[in-house]
């Protein structure tokens, strides 16, 4: 029978030092980080961001990544960040540590946001339910 590792958690106290964990930076090289672009899907959109706009004024309140050979999903919050954006996101990291892992980076993604979406939907199910019985 195959063991399963567990999934460590590893948090942040700021967004720069996440993403510098996640760029294997030791710092943000404020200078010249207008350079670097970030790309990715968002669902089968794909785009392409600049690092330094968006470290600067990043819209999430809550942000992170799943680092499959440890099994650790790093993630960093706002303070004001809502519990079912966490969850979502949580969710949304820990699908791209389980298989199947998919080679198209499209798939992959579109895997990851439907499973956060479907725990952020269960949140707040159970929080209408306690409501219900309060």
């Amino acid at each position: 029978m195959a063991t399963v590792k567990p999934v460590l958690l590893k948090r942040y106290d700021t967004l720069e030092e996440c993403f510098c964990a996640c760029m294997r930076w030791d710092k943000v090289d404020w200078e010249n980080i207008d350079k670097h672009y970030w790309c990715g899907y968002s669902g089968f959109k794909p785009y392409r961001q600049n690092v330094g706009k968006w470290l600067r004024k990043c819209p999430r309140k809550a942000w992170g990544w799943a680092e499959y050979k440890t099994k650790t999903v790093h993630v960093w919050t706002s303070k004001d960040c809502e519990p079912k954006e966490l969850i979502n996101l949580l969710a949304h990291e820990i699908a791209h540590l389980n298989r199947p892992r998919y080679k198209d980076g499209r798939e992959e993604e579109r895997k990851a946001n439907r499973t956060g979406e479907f725990a952020q939907m269960a949140y707040e199910m159970a929080m209408e339910l306690q409501k219900k019985d309060s």
